[in-house]
């Protein structure tokens, strides 16, 4: 919800912007030493693929696998995306990552998935 949580999702672009260079900034101490991420993505399957409404629903099952210092944490996530043609160009309309066990407790996530 937009309104309720506050979340990048909802960010404008600028904001975006303020965040990842906030990351790598020198005053970022919580980031000492940096957070550092591996996606491993299976092949993207095509789950609905409707040219009247110029949509094609992509469902990407991944890990994504975030270490720093000796802590690693390891989520199992499914991706999905829908994407449409614009100006003769496949665009992102919509992008979804949900974690696999999504009920459990999670500590911060460090990083963009």
């Amino acid at each position: 919800d937009p309104l309720l949580q506050p979340s990048f999702l909802y960010e404008d672009k600028l904001l975006l912007k303020i965040w990842v260079e906030r990351l790598s900034g020198a005053r970022t101490f919580s980031q000492r030493p940096k957070s550092r991420c591996h996606h491993l993505l299976q092949t993207p399957t095509i789950d609905k693929f409707d040219l009247e409404a110029n949509e094609v629903l992509v469902h990407t099952p991944m890990h994504y696998i975030e270490t720093r210092l000796d802590e690693q944490n390891i989520y199992g996530v499914w991706a999905d995306h829908t994407l449409c043609v614009e100006e003769g160009e496949i665009r992102i309309k919509l992008k979804r990552v949900e974690l696999v066990n999504s009920d459990s407790h999670f500590g911060n996530i460090q990083l963009f998935m």
